[in-house]
């Protein structure tokens, strides 16, 4: 008979009947720290797993149509545990995730749950963001917390739960391998890519990376990026959508009227169709919206206007 037995993150997490199960096993295997935090318990031969993989787990099942065997895994054996890599009868234990919930003051019902560890798991993260608010991921120190950061309105790093060192911050660092992330969002992710015609001029650069600045820093978009109409020109407009995070993008032409760029490269580069007085579509799985250019907006003639005005308060020609 095999059990897999859940003993928790940390001491004094092992249930009675959990301890009653690794007193009564004639063999008992885990990984060097679960049999650590069993290790009062366990009465028969422990054995500490190497390597879990499947050539392990069959003999495992092996000895255990013989022996009484028990599989300690740490925290819940169902929870990115072993419970699903050998066939027995599963015994629960108390989890990282409900420790970390248990720290955040996070109702179990309202966050979903991703493994992180070992794999790339952003767009699984970004989807479940947007419909369900609130994840859990269970991550490793190799985990793009600057990433998710752009995709996140609030993330919490939690490091070692339930042990001497651990660490709850919503600092962006990770230390560890032994690490959970918790991340809400907010809603639909709007960018704003401000659109340049494609002049190789450095001062042009210049004037679009400083409007950029200043919108950013009034966090009204999630996102602010520039790029270029001219496809010889980079980055492109599509080059920069394709790397965007935002499910709704607006593109704005620093242009002064509309011409060949808006009208047809643009659209018909991404697949844009004028809808009920706008120009917009999906691009990359993304709402792109194009905007009309800024040349014909009132703060422009003010602009013309406030520059004659600095002129000729700062020209002794001028009365």
């Amino acid at each position: 008979m095999i059990y897999i037995v859940g003993v928790g993150i940390a001491e004094g997490q092992i249930t009675e009947r959990a301890a009653r199960l690794i007193e009564e096993a004639e063999v008992v295997y885990g990984s060097k720290k679960a049999i650590e935090l069993a290790k009062k318990h366990i009465k028969g031969k422990s054995i500490v797993i190497k390597k879990f993989d499947g050539e392990t787990y069959r003999e495992i099942e092996n000895v255990g149509k013989e022996k009484n065997v028990v599989v300690l895994s740490t925290g819940d054996p169902m929870v990115s545990g072993l419970g699903t890599k050998i066939k027995g009868v599963v015994e629960p234990g108390i989890s990282s995730v409900q420790l970390a919930l248990a720290r955040l003051g996070v109702d179990l019902c309202e966050v979903a749950i991703v493994s992180a560890h070992a794999r790339e798991a952003m767009e699984e993260i970004k989807a479940l963001l947007r419909c369900r608010g609130k994840v859990i991921i269970l991550a490793d120190s190799k985990f793009d917390i600057v990433r998710l950061s752009r995709i996140a309105r609030k993330i919490v790093v939690m490091e070692n739960l339930g042990m001497k060192n651990e660490r709850i911050d919503e600092k962006l660092e990770i230390r560890s391998d032994n690490v959970i992330v918790y991340a809400e969002g907010g809603g639909r992710l709007k960018g704003l890519i401000i659109v340049g015609h494609g002049s190789k001029l450095p001062y042009y650069r210049e004037v679009m990376d400083y409007h950029k600045e200043r919108i950013r820093q009034m966090g009204i978009f999630d996102e602010v990026e520039i790029a270029f109409a001219a496809h010889r020109r980079k980055p492109t407009v599509d080059e920069v959508v394709k790397k965007m995070e935002s499910s709704v993008i607006y593109l704005v032409p620093l242009f002064m009227a509309y011409g060949v760029h808006t009208t047809e490269e643009l659209p018909e580069k991404l697949g844009l169709e004028f809808k009920e007085g706008v120009i917009e579509g999906e691009f990359e799985g993304k709402k792109v919206i194009l905007c009309e250019p800024v040349g014909k907006d009132d703060f422009i003639t003010y602009a013309i206007l406030n520059r004659v005005f600095s002129a000729k308060s700062g020209s002794d020609g001028c009365k």
